[in-house]
């Protein structure tokens, strides 16, 4: 007889176009739960958005404009779902379901907002429940970021709209000043040029709401390619705040040259125009985070999680 030998083939496995992205037939029933419980938020917080939509827009039209929804915060969201897939699988106890009946309850409510400030403790929570896991805890940060953008950044306008409102007419009246060669004069939030032409700066035109949606690019960026958080990430935040503002406040600048200027930069192209560049600053931001190689703020190992 001969001898019968056995060979083994071993097939490279593709790479992963994002890495470190769940695979869902390792899906545990916690992370089933947090996945469900988790989307279950954002799609209560986003309802009344869609429904506004549908009935002011048609269906058609509304699909085309994603239902006035970012395509940031779409992305975000299931970015964070895929990385939620990873929760450690560990017991649920008491407080769990606890903190899950608060959460429900918070949805029952009939107010988008309480939505996503339900979504806001329940992401917090889960986040300090599964800390030790880079992926649960990057999918926490991520339905925060978008939570900020749905409600906080809006809160944060209301309590102090003034300041950040008149922060932006500063800058813009300075740069107007410098441009047109003219004294250009502002009170709380309009400017006023020389020419005739006024600005009234209004809390959706502000830097503040461009800045939470371009963080939120940026973090959705590295959170998908690198789940665990590096000690230079956040010295990457100051160059997209300002970046933004720089964006933002050249933007009304040149909406106060002229009607012209007005109509076409506050419109459909202007406004498309204003944010592809805040997506193309944030991603740049993000590949350059990402060719950095910095040791982690905190080590985070798990059976589940990278």
């Amino acid at each position: 007889m001969g001898l019968m030998k056995s060979i083994n083939l071993v097939l490279p496995k593709k790479p992963m176009l994002i890495p470190y992205l769940a695979n869902p037939a390792r899906i545990g029933r916690r992370s089933l739960i947090v996945v469900g419980l988790y989307f279950l938020g954002v799609a209560n917080g986003l309802t009344d958005r869609v429904v506004n939509s549908i009935a002011t827009e048609g269906i058609l039209t509304a699909l085309i404009n994603t239902f006035d929804v970012s395509v940031v915060v779409i992305i975000a969201a299931i970015t964070g779902l895929k990385l939620a897939t990873r929760t450690p699988d560990q017991a649920i106890n008491r407080l769990d379901w606890l903190v899950v009946a608060v959460y429900l309850l918070g949805l029952c409510l009939p107010r988008s907002f309480a939505s996503m400030a339900a979504l806001t403790f329940f992401a917090i929570w889960e986040g300090i429940r599964s800390r030790h896991s880079a992926a649960a805890t990057a999918a926490a940060s991520l339905f925060v970021g978008i939570s900020v953008c749905l409600l906080w950044g809006k809160v944060a306008l209301q309590l102090f709209a003034l300041p950040i409102l008149g922060a932006d007419a500063a800058l813009v009246a300075n740069l107007l000043s410098v441009l047109q060669g003219d004294v250009v004069e502002y009170t709380y939030n309009v400017v006023n040029t020389a020419r005739g032409q006024s600005l009234i700066i209004l809390p959706p035109c502000s830097s503040l709401s461009n800045i939470s949606y371009g963080l939120l690019c940026w973090m959705t960026v590295i959170r998908a390619s690198r789940p665990s958080w590096q000690t230079a990430d956040l010295a990457m935040v100051p160059v997209i705040v300002v970046g933004i503002i720089l964006l933002n406040v050249l933007r009304m600048t040149l909406m106060g040259f002229s009607r012209e200027f007005y109509l076409f930069i506050h419109g459909s192209a202007g406004t498309n125009v204003t944010n592809c560049l805040i997506l193309i600053l944030a991603i740049t931001a993000a590949w350059h985070t990402l060719g950095r190689a910095p040791a982690p703020v905190f080590q985070r190992r798990s059976n589940n999680g990278p």
